[in-house]
């Protein structure tokens, strides 16, 4: 999930081995914290009572599995961060219908086949502006 000219550098890649390593603690699966659709592994930590997360996105890859949706604060739908698909959702939101309309209308996006596909390919220009969707 890394893009070109986004700053990443192959060179400073840690994997995720490396970061349990560096940790030098006694990391064990969290598989009462298992998402199939998480963005992130869970591993309790030893002793301590929090969970610890890796988020993987260069060596596991989650975008197939992936079930986020994003509402910017300008009103906009946007069902991938490197997608350059975004609706503008606020005219149905502060409209009169009732809720369930509203939800159809919000499914029917959701459910469209481009809207969550991933549309940035190596040869694009489009760089995603992942602070205004909260990336």
């Amino acid at each position: 999930m890394t893009l070109p000219d986004s700053g990443w550098v192959e060179d400073s890649f840690v994997s995720e081995p490396e970061i349990k390593e560096r940790l030098a603690l006694e990391l064990r699966p969290g598989s009462d914290l298992a998402d199939p659709r998480a963005t992130a592994r869970y591993y309790r930590a030893g002793a301590y009572p929090g969970r610890i997360g890796f988020i993987l996105p260069v060596s596991n890859s989650f975008c197939s599995d992936c079930n986020r949706l994003r509402l910017t604060s300008t009103g906009e739908l946007v069902g991938c961060l490197f997608g350059r698909k975004r609706v503008d959702i606020t005219s149905i939101l502060n409209g009169k219908c009732e809720i369930g309309q509203k939800n159809d209308y919000i499914e029917g996006l959701v459910m469209a086949p481009d809207f969550r596909g991933l549309s940035y390919n190596k040869t694009s220009a489009y760089k995603p502006d992942m602070v205004s969707v909260g990336g």
